[in-house]
């Protein structure tokens, strides 16, 4: 028997008969348990294929990953792995497959941590997608009745469960429950290892050894997240406590040492991200067949080895792959930030209220306890200690990634610092006032309800998963000018060659570039000309070789599999030398006013693409790009 599970079931026994703490009230016991059955049983009966019709951000990985390690029992990209992306998403090419290689591309392994695949594994083996999906929702629910749990200690148990429901359901942390990513997985590990960390009074050592290991899984994805220790094993320090410290760091010392030896074991590196010769983002186009830029990889190295020039009859620059901008090394954690004061202040103002990822919009709980911590109640050490814990790893993104600092390309919210979302939980003081829950609702309902309540995205017009910023009142927020990626939006180049590689590798409107065309700083609504445009022919994915069909030839393409062998979704008619859709209208709507101009994109391959460029009388909402739903947003 588990070490302690005696005592846990005799401790659960008092609870249910004492009714002590949440327990104490029945209703709403049972009221969160309904809720917790209906949720828990949603993700056993989405549909697949096509719900939803494509992978996004790095789910492709974590996917492939957990579905490897069930069936192959390795971490090894071969093309029959990539097959496995037919069996539940089977409508578009897979366009940000993270993988990983040592030896010049002879072999690739999977790019990613293993910690969450590892565990998703089973589930994945029996559920696929769907099956991943619970085990997100299972976690989160942990969260939620913990949740509840310790509030309930301080404050009514109803209004306990529902502030821990605001939370964590009414923010964009519910969103990634529906992600085949670590988000919620890293949640987990942040809050069991606070709570366990904080609310284990009779100090038994497997609950702070628990501590330490959950812990330790989040810190092995993301490795700032380290700052979480400091309000734990901090704490045990600074009371003396030696031997409660020595487990706690025994448990998360360990945990890190067995993933990254298995890591080692499997693909040759402790940690992906940092220590493969080369890490890349691929497309998987033909089943049966290694990525394209895998294989052109391949040639260049070939024509290397035999002392020939470099081939570059057939090859684009679209199976180029890109240097890691980290450069694969331990180093790049601590290199020197390159940023000024201005620009680390602009940063902050985004952090908090920006439109695309602040905290306060999309977490509307999270300002009110910040409100109750530092208005009122008790403020012990170990919370001053959390809430500078929360102040780092917020800095650390800022300061080093703050041209990515919301999660690369594919995010709702900060996808970044939503991993320690739960962690404000711990920072509440004292009794919760009730007036406090229905203002959270109302700012939720306000800011993030049309998002939580729909976890797929929703049929608009140039979808991507940036829609929702077109509603009131996300729509009026400050425009995140400093960031490189936001999907759907491209960068004004200004003077010279437009089109979607000149301003690649640049922040979308950075400070710099605002000084030099001598803008005025945007406010919303936007009344600026030319900042940003609607980009209705260009920005797409890089298209896959595969499958294209003779230029000149324009049709839609409707239900039948196509040469790639997937199933393909009606599309508008293609520009063949593009790849792009050829004669793409603005949806007809109070934006019928934009001027509408012709541009022609360089390179030889190049076709005419129809851009939108805002006038200054447009309402500035930011329409994201047509048709832009790829994995890499």
């Amino acid at each position: 028997m588990i070490p302690g599970a005696r005592g846990l079931t005799r401790r659960l026994r008092s609870l249910l008969r004492n009714r002590e703490g949440l327990f104490a009230s029945r209703p709403t016991v049972v009221t969160l348990a309904a809720l917790s059955c209906f949720l828990l049983t949603v993700p056993l009966t989405i549909g697949k294929p096509g719900q939803p019709a494509t992978l996004k951000a790095d789910e492709p990985a974590y996917y492939l990953m957990a579905l490897s390690l069930a069936r192959d029992f390795d971490l090894r990209y071969e093309p029959a792995d990539g097959d496995r992306l037919l069996e539940e998403f089977p409508f578009a090419s897979t366009h940000n497959l993270i993988l990983m290689t040592s030896d010049g591309w002879s072999s690739a392994h999977y790019g990613k941590p293993l910690a969450y695949p590892l565990f998703a594994a089973p589930f994945a083996a029996l559920f696929g997608a769907n099956g991943m999906v619970f085990l997100n929702m299972a976690l989160f629910l942990a969260m939620v009745w913990l949740a509840a749990v310790f509030l309930a200690r301080r404050t009514a148990p109803a209004t306990a469960a529902a502030f821990a429901c605001g939370l964590l359901l009414l923010s964009a942390c519910s969103r990634y429950v529906f992600w085949l990513q670590p988000e919620v997985f890293n949640m987990f590990g942040v809050f069991g290892a606070l709570y366990w960390g904080f609310e284990n009074r009779r100090r038994a050592w497997w609950l702070t050894a628990l501590s330490g290991v959950l812990l330790a899984l989040p810190v092995y994805n993301k490795p700032m997240f380290a700052a979480i220790a400091l309000p734990i094993a901090g704490a045990f320090l600074l009371r003396r406590q030696w031997k409660t410290a020595a487990v706690w760091t025994a448990g998360f010392t360990v945990t890190l040492a067995l993933l990254a030896g298995t890591s080692q074991g499997m693909t040759g590196q402790l940690l992906p991200y940092l220590g493969s010769d080369v890490r890349a983002a691929v497309r998987v186009c033909e089943p049966g067949d290694w990525p394209p830029e895998i294989l052109e990889a391949r040639r260049i190295e070939e024509a290397r080895s035999a002392g020939e020039p470099e081939p570059t009859s057939g090859s684009t620059t679209a199976n180029v792959i890109p240097e890691s901008p980290t450069g694969n090394a331990f180093t790049w954690l601590f290199r020197i930030p390159r940023q000024s004061v201005g620009e680390v202040v602009e940063n902050v103002g985004y952090f908090l209220v920006g439109r695309h990822a602040g905290l306060l919009p999309y977490h509307p709980f999270t300002g009110i306890v910040l409100a109750l911590f530092l208005l009122g109640g008790r403020r012990d050490r170990d919370r001053w200690l959390l809430l500078l814990s929360l102040v780092v790893i917020a800095g650390y993104f800022l300061l080093f990634i703050g041209w990515n600092w919301q999660g690369g390309g594919g995010f709702v919210g900060n996808r970044y610092f939503v991993s320690v979302i739960p962690a404000f939980l711990f920072l509440v003081p004292g009794r919760i006032p009730p007036w406090t829950v229905p203002a959270g609702f109302t700012a939720a309902g306000l800011f993030v309800g049309a998002m939580v309540l729909a976890p797929f995205g929703v049929s608009v017009p140039s979808p991507t998963l940036q829609a929702h910023t077109r509603n009131a009142p996300l729509r009026y927020l400050p425009f995140e000018f400093s960031l490189r990626n936001l999907p759907g939006y491209e960068r004004d180049g200004g003077p010279g060659p437009s089109g979607p590689s000149a301003g690649a590798g640049r922040p979308l409107v950075g400070r710099r570039a605002r000084a030099e065309r001598a803008l005025p700083r945007i406010t919303a609504p936007l009344r600026r000309p030319g900042a940003l445009r609607l980009l209705a022919g260009g920005g797409e994915p890089r298209p896959c070789e595969a499958g294209r069909r003779p230029a000149g030839r324009r049709r839609v393409r409707g239900s039948q599999p196509t040469a790639t062998g997937r199933p393909a979704l009606p599309q508008a008619p293609q520009n063949e030398a593009e790849g792009r859709p050829a004669e793409l209208r603005p949806p007809r709507t109070h934006r019928d006013h934009a001027r509408r101009t012709d541009e022609v994109d360089p390179g030889p391959a190049a076709g005419p693409v129809r851009r939108l460029r805002l006038e200054p009388g447009d309402r500035g909402d930011l329409l994201p790009r047509r048709g832009a739903a790829h994995p890499g947003q």
